[in-house]
């Protein structure tokens, strides 16, 4: 009892130093913040003059508002703290009306908007309202959603963490708490893309175990996101080596005009964000984040994490934007960082209970991740601009394991070798593609993306049973992946339009490793209140890097690569989708699909390995000889009924109850009612 009191004493004092910290940031706020940014054409980028931006909420007369300069930019000052709805309007251009915006007092609300440009004769149009159906990348017709910094911060078991918010959509599986892979109407975590500013990332988190895409801990911090896009099916064709879907982050500016300091102290960390200008003259300006893991100090208080284990872990990101006169737009941008654990057993007095290790061994883990970058993006002409990123990654992992042999009464034994690997991987990337509008009904998009690839692994396994190291991995080499691509969309109408597109993709690896992956999609605004939709898509993706180079030695002794020549395994999308809006504040999406998958990678001899079962866990799998022979198919319909927080009430089901919010305090939850049938 008295360690009970104890504890809660140390939770107690805990809570009111996070209070604090908070308190001590927010005391100086104000019931008032201001609005900025920049209005954009969504096809050429380029900035919109007198485009008028205006605050319509149901309250108010629409008497608040901003008009954009020469150079596209805006701001609203004064704007009551809260909730609002947002209509931005320029001649020419399709309403767009943005609704759920939080204007907070901490800081200043930037709001980026890019405008799709008529065809027709403005006397022929009604004004339609944009949507939350609405994404950024035009050419995605069906299966993709945009999401914003809220979102990651606002859903029921998000962490701020992107792949766990995306868990809560329809068709969307999350794993347990432990980590946050995310499972695509039946697709393997590993078959999702995670991109950063144009670059594919190998694995975006802390904890990073090779041939996977999730782990426990995101090391992407949400703060420092633009509004991203999420897909889940035939993507366009500008996406490749991803059969399951693709995250399409982008980090956001840091404020042009003035700085900004924040500092949170929470569960997964204590961090830190600058942002702020470098030239008021030019608009050039930094953000800067760094988060430190906190378990240690749970661990001080004992508060139990599930693990007597400490995860250790830091992190940072770093934009700087250059934008110039003539010279196009300038970004240079990092994100990086470094984990690791150490999981022992040896040490206790008695059995215990461990959720990421095992019970017979000590374990030591690192990982660390480090994406660096240069992009440049240059306008050519009024309708055309092209991009260039050229960036450097490296992912690196490795872990040692020793099995502790107890007598009866339980003390040490042996520590005995069980597991030594180390894995490098450093990839270089160039990213580039050029964008035109012909005739405002066309648009062509073509570009190009080569990986070069070094990969230095290692991995042996000790046999105890025979005494003897097992080496299944020592290689050290390079490959290059290529994948260009040509999407088009025409616009048959404002309200009827068809897009299609071929990616192709070429690994060095072996002369197996090719695709050409035609994409198509159609999408027709029926009314003002309902949309449908349809696409198809071909998609192909290398396996883990590992697999390839794993070996194994033959009778006369030597080492024989297993599936060093094994092709793509590949991925058609078929999607017909319908969205409705209910009203300003509700809307329902009706999706139905088929998956069929071929050329799965099974074993030779007759078990239940498949690819498609690999990439949820800690444990990496080492198969023996593979051929791509196996097959498969997922197929389901998809409904989501979504309610977005207003002044008035909203509602929320499935994770959470049910609150009428106040304008005072508002509830930061709303979750899609989602329902798959397979």
């Amino acid at each position: 009892m008295t360690m009970i009191i104890l504890n809660r004493t140390k939770i107690i004092l805990f809570s009111l130093l996070l209070l604090h910290t908070y308190t001590s940031i927010v005391a100086q706020s104000t019931l008032e913040q201001n609005i900025k940014g920049k209005v954009i054409d969504a096809e050429t980028k380029t900035p919109l003059f007198g485009a008028t931006i205006v605050i319509a909420d149901d309250s108010t007369s629409n008497t608040l508002g901003g008009v954009t300069d020469y150079d596209g930019n805006y701001k609203i000052a004064k704007v009551a703290v809260g909730r609002h709805r947002i209509a931005i309007r320029c001649l020419g251009y399709k309403e767009t009306v943005l609704s759920n915006i939080v204007v907070s007092s901490a800081k200043e609300m930037v709001l980026n908007v890019e405008l799709q440009a008529r065809i027709m004769d403005i006397k022929e149009i009604t004004v339609s309202a944009g949507s939350k159906a609405d994404v950024i990348n035009e050419m995605a017709t069906v299966s993709a959603r945009t999401f914003t910094v809220e979102e990651t911060q606002r859903y029921a078991g998000s962490r701020d963490d992107a792949a766990r918010m995306a868990s809560n959509f329809a068709g969307v599986q999350g794993g347990d708490d432990s980590r946050n892979d995310i499972v695509i109407r039946g697709n393997s975590p590993w078959g999702v893309l995670w991109k950063l500013d144009g670059v594919d990332i190998v694995n975006p988190n802390h904890f990073a175990v090779p041939g996977t895409t999730g782990s426990a801990i995101n090391l992407l911090n949400s703060k420092t996101f633009a509004n991203s896009d999420f897909m889940t099916g035939a993507f366009p064709a500008e996406y490749g080596n991803a059969i399951a879907g693709v995250f399409d982050l982008r980090l956001r500016n840091g404020n042009n005009e003035h700085h900004e300091f924040t500092a949170q102290l929470g569960f997964l960390g204590t961090e830190l964000l600058a942002e702020g200008p470098i030239s008021r003259t030019n608009g050039s300006s930094y953000l800067a984040t760094y988060r430190y893991s906190t378990f240690q100090v749970f661990s001080a208080l004992s508060i139990p994490i599930g693990t007597s284990a400490v995860p250790k872990y830091q992190d940072g990101t770093i934009k700087i934007n250059l934008p110039t006169k003539r010279a196009g737009n300038f970004t240079i941008f990092g994100v990086g960082g470094k984990s690791d654990i150490e999981i022992l057993v040896s040490d206790k007095t008695e059995p215990t209970e461990e959720i990421y290790g095992d019970k017979d061994r000590d374990q030591y883990f690192g990982s660390s991740t480090f994406v660096g970058g240069v992009s440049h993006t240059l306008p050519l002409g009024k309708n055309t601009y092209m991009k260039t990123v050229l960036s450097h990654q490296l992912a690196g992992a490795h872990a040692y394991h020793e099995l502790v042999i107890r007598n009866p009464d339980f003390s040490v034994d042996t520590l005995l070798p069980k597991l030594n690997y180390k894995f490098a991987t450093q990839k270089t990337s160039l990213a580039w593609f050029i964008n035109t509008r012909i005739k405002l009904q066309h648009i062509i998009k073509a570009g190009i993306n080569v990986d070069r690839f070094n990969f230095n692994m290692a991995d042996s396994n000790y046999l105890e049973k025979i005494n003897v190291w097992d080496n299944r991995l020592d290689y050290n080499g390079d490959a290059f992946l290529v994948q260009p691509y040509i999407q088009y969309k025409y616009k048959i109408t404002d309200v009827l339009s068809i897009n299609g597109g071929i990616h192709a993709q070429l690994l060095t690896i072996n002369e197996n490793s090719k695709a050409i992956e035609p994409r198509v999609g159609i999408n027709w605004q029926v009314s003002e209140k309902s949309t449908v939709s349809a696409g198809y898509g071909m998609h192909s993706q290398m396996l883990p890097d590992y697999i390839y180079f794993a070996h194994r030695k033959d009778s006369a002794g030597k080492y024989n690569m297993l599936n060093n020549d094994l092709k793509f395994f590949n991925s058609q999308h078929i999607v017909l989708g319908y969205d409705y809006s209910l009203n300003k504040y509700s809307r329902i999406k009706i999706e139905t699909y088929y998956q069929s998958l071929s050329n799965i990678p099974v074993e030779i001899k007759n078990s239940s390995y498949s690819i498609l079962n690999q990439g949820a866990s800690f444990s990496r799998i080492f198969p023996d000889s593979l051929v791509n022979a196996g097959a498969g198919e997922n197929y389901g319909i998809e409904f989501t009924l979504e309610r977005f927080l207003t002044e008035i009430f909203s509602f929320c089901l499935l994770r959470h109850c049910i609150i009428p919010p106040t304008k005072e305090a508002m509830v930061r939850s709303a979750i899609p009612i989602s329902m798959v049938i397979l």
